[in-house]
């Protein structure tokens, strides 16, 4: 077979490089946070023909970006639940299946914590843990400085007037403060 002018026609076939996308660190595409709380980035890797990514499925306040062939997902959570995300490839040739990494985010409740003003007499005893409102599973610790780095037993005979804090541990250990 030959053109108008008596050569064969050429024919052009470019190969291209099969998108790969490799997860960075090694187990941080699953994890478990409690709601309001960043989450450890998670960073994945383009190679091959891919230039770019985009994720599906993340958390309210969970964003990604991709940059010089990394892709990170980043962010604080606010929103309680299971989160499967996915990360798929950009960019490469048309003729390629794009590459697809898959992840899930749980984010638990913080549990809801709260404190009232006690007052006792000269001498008495107080269980601080009457004056605190919480949901159910919490379990307290009371603490005599607001960094919570003294604590305390909850049984308190104070001789002037006190400030204590508490902070709560939810049964998925989410805490409050």
């Amino acid at each position: 077979v030959t053109n108008d002018l008596g050569t064969a026609p050429q024919l052009t076939v470019v190969v291209a490089a099969e998108p790969t996308l490799t997860l960075f660190t090694a187990g941080a595409d699953n994890q478990t946070i409690c709601a309001n709380t960043p989450l450890t980035n998670i960073e994945y890797v383009l190679g091959g023909g891919a230039t770019g990514a985009t994720v599906d499925g993340l958390p309210n306040g969970v964003t990604f970006e991709t940059n010089a062939g990394v892709v990170t997902i980043m962010g604080t959570t606010q929103g309680i639940g299971t989160y499967n995300y996915s990360v798929l490839t950009s960019g490469q040739a048309t003729s390629c299946t794009p590459a697809e990494l898959t992840g899930t985010i749980v984010v638990n409740s913080t549990p809801s914590i709260s404190a009232s003003t006690a007052a006792i007499c000269d001498g008495g005893t107080l269980d601080l843990s009457t004056v605190v409102t919480r949901d159910a599973g919490v379990t307290l610790e009371f603490y005599s400085d607001a960094a919570g780095t003294a604590v305390i037993a909850s049984t308190v005979s104070p001789t002037t007037d006190s400030t204590f804090y508490v902070r709560g541990t939810g049964t998925n250990t989410c805490q409050s403060e």
